[in-house]
């Protein structure tokens, strides 16, 4: 596994309503009941009207709160449009966990990118991502509001998360949610689908 990094930063982004705070709180959480540092930063948030919201966690050694752009090692983002808009923090060599799922804006006549459009450009840049069907499997474990929980369970595998958090506080966090069951499965089946996409 070698040398752990002294901290790892995470930018978590979506859509209101998406769960993304609870995600941001999960990670900390458990961070912190494995003894490590944790930081959040809620930068921009409409999470009452369905508009963008983007936090910034940072994990380990780390003590200003902010993420610079070209800075995060990970972008994690429970929705695609969001994924592109964010796509600026990652750093060479980051990551990109994102969901497939895509929330039409409430305004009308705004035009919408294609996903093939936002994937093309993370090829062309040759950005690393995991592009996870977390509704459809949310869904099929019986409630779509568990859909963050899949991208966490994904991102534990494929983020270099588990260098610092492990998954036993994880899965005490998520024993605190409501529905914890539903909870700990869809944190196992996004664990379970990143890991085929290794």
């Amino acid at each position: 596994m070698g040398v752990r990094p002294k901290f790892i930063n995470i930018v978590i982004c979506g859509v209101g309503g998406q769960g993304i705070i609870t995600l941001s709180r999960i990670m900390a959480e458990s961070a912190i009941k494995d003894g490590v540092n944790a930081i959040i930063s809620e930068t921009h948030g409409l999470s009452q009207r369905g508009g963008s919201v983007e936090v910034h966690v940072r994990i380990g050694e780390a003590y200003s709160p902010l993420i610079s752009k070209g800075e995060a090692d990970l972008l994690l983002s429970t929705e695609i449009i969001e994924t592109a808009r964010n796509i600026s923090y990652i750093k060479e060599g980051g990551v990109v966990i994102t969901s497939d799922t895509m929330v039409r804006p409430p305004i009308p006549g705004v035009k919408l990118p294609k996903k093939e459009d936002i994937i093309r450009e993370m090829e062309k840049n040759k950005i690393e991502y995991y592009l996870i069907p977390s509704r459809a499997i949310a869904e099929r474990l019986g409630s779509y509001l568990v859909e963050n929980v899949v991208l966490l369970g994904a991102i534990y595998k494929v983020g270099g998360l588990n260098r610092f958090i492990s998954m036993e506080s994880l899965k005490e966090s998520l024993s605190s949610l409501r529905n914890p069951e539903i909870n700990i499965k869809a944190f196992e089946e996004g664990y379970e689908y990143a890991s085929k996409k290794l």
